[in-house]
């Protein structure tokens, strides 16, 4: 019996972003906590479990999706919509689509802290350029999957639009450039790059990128992830540790990339083993999970998750959508191949 197939592309982008659901989920009881706190709570993470009472996410089920996902959902929604309609879309598709899920809900506590000051920015007549000029956390790098599925297999044309999905909400230098690490290493994984060249592909885009929006205060997002690589020994349980400790694993994007990068890494492409490290690690536990499990499930294509860690009906969207994003990369690619 020979290897197995190699997933298709629509599988790729569908593992991509069950991997991205799949982290959320996971990682989700876990925010906020030390790893320390996590063990004497939880145990060992290994699946969905109800968040505690008295953590971030304490109310939630066992398995309820948070910001992450659903901002993913909504934002690649919109991506296709404005890609398979007008050939490409906007930085006002994204304002769109970002304010119209916030809704009403601006003071929840469970939102991104730079996602809610943009929106209030965006309500009160900011231009969109202007509004996220403070937002150096990692909510644009956790939804960045639908970009990366539109540049699959080129990682290195991936900045422009990155540029556009992040600048409303978090448009800083430091935001950027960990957002176009992660989508670079997701795109690269989506054409089938092993996972040391799409860390290489990552720190590439953060080099790229590093000077893109509002520059402020930080250190350098691709010398984070190189130092993440370095970390990347062992299991992936001591790499998620390890990045914790030296380089962070919270909510600001200089953190929260790099180390899920590490955490790839360190679990050799595998989402599963990348997503329970995380989680186990505590902090913004759910993002940094979702963003490993995203660079691991573009490789390992849908068939890689347990069946029982979403529910049917978050799974079913997230498939809708890989098909529409593998109908928008098809058409951009004609596009590019005919250079119209």
């Amino acid at each position: 019996m020979g290897p197995p197939a190699r997933p298709s592309l629509e599988g790729r982008i569908a593992g991509m972003l069950l991997g991205a659901a799949c982290g959320d989920v996971v990682g989700m009881p876990a925010a906020g906590l030390t790893p320390a706190q996590v063990r004497a709570v939880y145990g060992r993470i290994d699946g969905p479990v109800r968040p505690a009472e008295g953590s971030l996410h304490a109310g939630l089920e066992a398995g309820a999706p948070t910001d992450d996902t659903e901002l993913l959902l909504v934002l690649g929604e919109a991506i296709c919509a404005a890609v398979l309609e007008r050939g490409g879309f906007t930085t006002d598709d994204v304002v769109a689509a970002v304010v119209g899920w916030v809704g009403d809900r601006l003071e929840d506590p469970r939102l991104g802290p730079s996602t809610v000051r943009a929106v209030r920015a965006l309500r009160e007549g900011v231009p969109p350029e202007e509004a996220g000029r403070e937002g150096d956390t990692d909510g644009a790098a956790a939804r960045i999957p639908p970009v990366a599925a539109l540049h699959a297999g080129s990682p290195g044309s991936v900045d422009e639009d990155v540029v556009r999905v992040c600048l409303p909400t978090h448009g800083t230098n430091l935001a950027i450039a960990a957002a176009a690490a992660v989508a670079a290493a997701e795109a690269a994984m989506l054409g089938g790059s092993g996972i040391h060249r799409a860390l290489r592909e990552a720190i590439a885009a953060a080099e790229r990128c590093g000077d893109r929006g509002a520059v402020v205060p930080g250190p350098s997002v691709a010398a984070r992830i190189r130092l993440a690589s370095e970390l990347a020994r062992g299991s992936a349980d001591e790499a998620a540790l390890a990045c914790a400790e030296l380089i962070g694993a919270g909510v600001r994007a200089v953190e929260a990339a790099p180390t899920a990068q590490g955490v790839a890494l360190a679990a050799q492409g595998d989402p599963a083993a990348a997503i329970l490290a995380a989680a186990n690690a505590g902090d913004d536990a759910d993002t940094v999970a979702a963003i490993a499990g995203a660079v691991c499930g573009a490789g390992a294509g849908a068939e890689a998750f347990p069946e029982d860690w979403l529910d049917g009906a978050v799974v079913a969207r997230l498939r809708s959508l890989a098909s529409c994003l593998t109908a928008a990369h098809d058409r951009l690619s004609g596009r590019r191949e005919g250079g119209s």
